[in-house]
């Protein structure tokens, strides 16, 4: 429909250009990419018309986008043909995908994803990718049967585990949370946002006892992390752990001296 609509638009743009009634082309051209935005003729004519009403950085800009769209259709195009000569081959189809992920056009990537799984329903690449992509949608629960479906085919790697109990958190469903952020720090025991993860939920939880070891075990593995030392600290004061607090910011300023972070926590602070 909205092809439809967009070509219509290009039309009425185009008889009005033959007229020359060019600023009344503008509109026109306009409704008809933001419709099609890939379709690289209705850049160029609109480039076409604003040097015609001598606007031209309108028209550099639209010829910019008319070479660039013609790059993007001209690789579409040749991945095209090597499918019909691959049709089953599924790492094509995800190229293919990541070629419209570099122009935003969603859409035609989970096409090209999904034809991946049908043809291939193990194929961890596209279930991975399409989970990423729902994510950014907030489709969770689309992004979640992505994430699961990757868990399920392979174990050996954190970052499912880890987008699964990203997801699971926002949705404040911490046990779920916690139990897949666990996994993915057992998978990869130094990776950060796990344990950050891991943190942040048991302070929605209220567990200060358990937020506070997870920060502990971060700044253990990444001893130059500044932002999570002033974290474990600020939930130190809140544990009533002054001494242990200071000992944080210390840190924070020994990392980054000029952070002017901790002098609202710790008065006693003052820049040497």
């Amino acid at each position: 429909m909205n092809q439809d609509l967009a070509e219509a638009y290009h039309g009425l743009g185009h008889i009005r250009l033959k007229q020359n009634q060019t600023e009344k082309a503008l509109e026109p051209y306009q409704e008809a990419i933001k419709r099609e935005p890939y379709n690289q003729a209705f850049h160029y004519n609109l480039a076409t018309a604003y040097r015609r009403l001598n606007r031209m950085k309108e028209a550099r800009d639209q010829m910019k986008y008319f070479q660039e769209t013609k790059a993007y259709q001209d690789t579409v195009q040749r991945q095209r043909k090597e499918l019909q000569k691959n049709p089953k081959n599924v790492l094509l189809y995800a190229q293919l995908a990541e070629t419209h992920l570099a122009v935003n056009n969603i859409n035609e990537a989970i096409e090209a994803y999904q034809t991946a799984i049908t043809l291939q329903p193990s194929f961890v690449i596209s279930h991975n990718n399409l989970g990423a992509i729902y994510t950014q949608q907030g489709k969770f629960e689309k992004a979640i049967d992505s994430f699961q479906k990757v868990v399920q085919l392979d174990k050996s790697t954190a970052e499912p585990y880890l987008q699964l109990g990203w997801i699971y958190a926002r949705q404040q469903k911490y046990d779920l949370a916690e139990s897949y952020l666990q996994q993915a720090s057992q998978q990869d025991p130094k990776l950060t946002s796990a344990l950050q993860g891991l943190g942040e939920i048991y302070i929605q939880q209220g567990n200060l006892e358990k937020a506070i070891d997870s920060y502990v075990k971060l700044v253990k593995v990444h001893p130059t992390e500044s932002q999570a030392w002033l974290r474990l600290g600020i939930l130190r004061i809140n544990a009533n752990q002054p001494s242990e607090a200071i000992d944080d910011f210390k840190k924070v300023i020994e990392i980054d001296p000029k952070s002017a972070v901790p002098v609202t926590i710790w008065p006693g602070y003052t820049p040497i």
